[in-house]
This record gives C-alpha cells, sequence and structure tokens, in this order.
C-alpha cells in the first residue's frame, strides 16, 4: 500500500520545479528583496542628500572667503539665500563695527559688485549690514562712473 498525498495537497512552494524561474518580487520570500531594497535607499539617500548640500554650500564659502580678503577684513560674514520661484538670489554681508554708509559705498562698488559679478552672481542683490542689522549699502547703491584714463 503506498501512501498518496490528501486531495488539495501541494509540495511547499521551494520544492516547486518553475519556482526558480519566477522573478523575485513574485517568489516567496520577496519580502527579503523589498527589505533588502529599502535598506539600501535608507542607506544611500542621506549621502547624496549630504553631498549635495556640500556641493552647494562649497561655492558660497568661497565667495564668503574671497569678499573677506578682497576687503581687507571689512566683511566679517557672508550669509546667501537663494532665490527661489525667480526672485533674486541674496547675498547678506556682515561688516566690520564702526563701518559708515560711505565706506560700505565705496566697498559695495570696489570689491562687492565685481567678485560677485567674477563668481557668477552678477544679478545677485546683497546688503552690506553694520553690527545692528542696519542697512550701510545695497545693490542699489550707485557707484561712481570710472574716470577716463589718462593718455
Amino acid at each position: 500500500m503506498s501512501w498518496t498525498p490528501p486531495s488539495g495537497w501541494r509540495p511547499p512552494h521551494e520544492t516547486d520545479p518553475q519556482a526558480s524561474s519566477l522573478p523575485w518580487w513574485k517568489r516567496r520570500y520577496r519580502w527579503a528583496g523589498f527589505l533588502a531594497l529599502g535598506g539600501l535607499g535608507a542607506l544611500f539617500v542621506p549621502i547624496f542628500v549630504g553631498l549635495a548640500f556640500v556641493m552647494a554650500t562649497v561655492p558660497i564659502a568661497k565667495i564668503g572667503t574671497d569678499l573677506s580678503n578682497a576687503s581687507q577684513g571689512q566683511i566679517l560674514s557672508t550669509s546667501y539665500a537663494p532665490g527661489l520661484g525667480g526672485s533674486r538670489d541674496v547675498f547678506m554681508l556682515q561688516t566690520a563695527p564702526g563701518m559708515t554708509a560711505a565706506a560700505a559705498g565705496d566697498l559695495a562698488c570696489r570689491v562687492v559688485r565685481p567678485t560677485l559679478a567674477h563668481e557668477g552672481f552678477g544679478k545677485a542683490a546683497f546688503l552690506l549690514l553694520d553690527g545692528n542689522e542696519r542697512t550701510l549699502a545695497s545693490d542699489a547703491t550707485l557707484c561712481p562712473a570710472p574716470s577716463p584714463a589718462a593718455s
């Protein structure tokens, strides 16, 4: 007498000869594949976000250093607000204590505008601020016309 399986009984999925021909997302242990993909996503997404942040902030730090060096230390710090939705980029530049509006206007024309234009931010707005957050000069400050070179 031989043993016969009960009616409706099927062998386990792993022993099914067609199981290996199924794509992984249709197999019985597909949750392991989804878990692995989710783990990789959880690992790499923060890395890519961090890299994007670094790539966006390094040029701004360079501009801040260039402005400080070109102004011989008269510009102490640089903050950047990117223009979103069609608005202009804005640089807020903290000046050294004792900076007057006239000196800030000269600094805006002689240092800030050329440096920002050289770095590709020629159309960006900027504000030169004193220690009390008062605006001393801005991108709207009028610069004197260059004098013609003596021949």
